[in-house]
């Protein structure tokens, strides 16, 4: 376990490290996040893409699209409908509570990584 101070809430929170690597995998926060930019109606694949890349300034490969959509959707952290992905109720609620209109895509990915790690079925 490690303990990590939020910037915007001084609070602590425990991240499990190994529920993050047995469940989701830091690739996952990627395109969660790239999801959730995609705005309110969700993107396709190329938007989605497009915005991954503006996170990371790369282009996540196939594998990692693949096992992220997999993961995110068993999680019930996406939806897919008509060829769109849309991030969950549940998930937008945790990005309203640390997102404001300046803060940095970095940080943002990091509320995902934190949020994803929270995510614990047991």
């Amino acid at each position: 376990m490690v303990v990590r101070e939020s910037d915007d809430r001084k609070e602590a929170l425990e991240i499990n490290f190994h529920f993050m690597s047995e469940h989701f995998v830091w690739s996952d926060a990627w395109i969660l996040l790239a999801i959730i930019y995609t705005g309110k109606q969700g993107g396709d694949l190329q938007t989605i893409i497009g915005a991954a890349d503006y996170i990371n300034h790369a282009i996540p490969n196939e594998e990692e699209l693949k096992g992220a959509f997999a993961r995110l959707t068993e999680g019930e952290m996406i939806k897919e409908q008509n060829g769109k992905f849309k991030a969950s109720a549940k998930v937008m609620k945790a990005y309203s509570r640390t997102h404001t209109e300046r803060r940095a895509a970095l940080k943002e990915f990091e509320d995902m990584e934190i949020f994803l790690a929270s995510q614990n079925p047991a």
